[in-house]
């Protein structure tokens, strides 16, 4: 049997007809969800498809960046301003931001993307876990085992020191080259070739074809 569903419990549900299969506990209660209001946060995303494109929002965001937006949507809609619909917009980034934290610890996208303080303990910016320990065992049973976010973290500011300690590419600086003494009469002196050749092109051009000669003609001042 996958371990994607292997049951949780030994707990059986028994039914009236004599049927039995095992608990629902912990699989989660999709009946029980606001569907109304679901359809409301769905029309966000519609919107937004039509906008930026099929799934803009899938490429990675800053999670902190969902969290503000949703907090502005929060605040106005507090503060009586309905222009806009406020609370379907907040949950569409709340949603975002909690989908972006489990990718995140999935390994699918960066940890530059968990830019969240640690205001608790005193940890530098990131190091937090963008998820909880009790969402990481909600996630288990749809076979989603993440790794601990200690070694997720640890990997991650390994692969940042070995990509700081390479090679950086060479900057050229232009505007140093372009006031450098021996670039500017070189660039002087090919400006200057270049009208000159575009000037004798020019008088070429202008000037009258000489007659051609016959097979036998002679002038007088040629030679015989």
């Amino acid at each position: 049997m996958s371990d994607t569903f292997k049951k949780l419990s030994t707990e059986e549900r028994k039914f009236s007809t004599g049927a039995q299969r095992d608990t629902s506990n912990g699989k989660g209660a999709f009946h029980w969800m606001p569907w109304t209001a679901l359809f409301l946060v769905s029309r966000i995303y519609e919107n937004g498809n039509k906008m930026r494109g099929i799934r803009n929002w899938e490429k990675g965001m800053p999670i902190s960046d969902y969290l503000n937006s949703a907090q502005r949507h929060l605040v106005k809609y507090l503060a009586g301003e309905r222009s806009e619909p406020h609370l379907s917009q907040a949950i569409w980034n709340m949603l975002n931001a909690l989908q972006t934290a489990v990718w995140i610890r999935q390994g699918h996208r960066s940890t530059e993307l968990n830019d969240l303080p640690d205001h608790f303990t005193g940890g530098e910016m990131g190091e937090i876990d963008p998820l909880s320990p009790q969402e990481d065992e909600w996630l288990k049973p749809w076979g989603i085992e993440l790794q601990p976010w200690s070694e997720v973290a640890s990997e991650a500011k390994k692969m940042k020191l070995f990509e700081e300690s390479l090679p950086k590419p060479m900057v050229v600086d232009e505007e140093r080259i372009a006031n450098d003494p021996l670039v500017k009469h070189l660039r002087e002196f090919a400006a200057k070739e270049a009208a000159e050749m575009d000037e004798a092109d020019a008088k070429a051009e202008n000037e009258e074809p000489l007659p051609k000669k016959g097979l036998f003609e002679i002038e007088d001042d040629d030679e015989i």
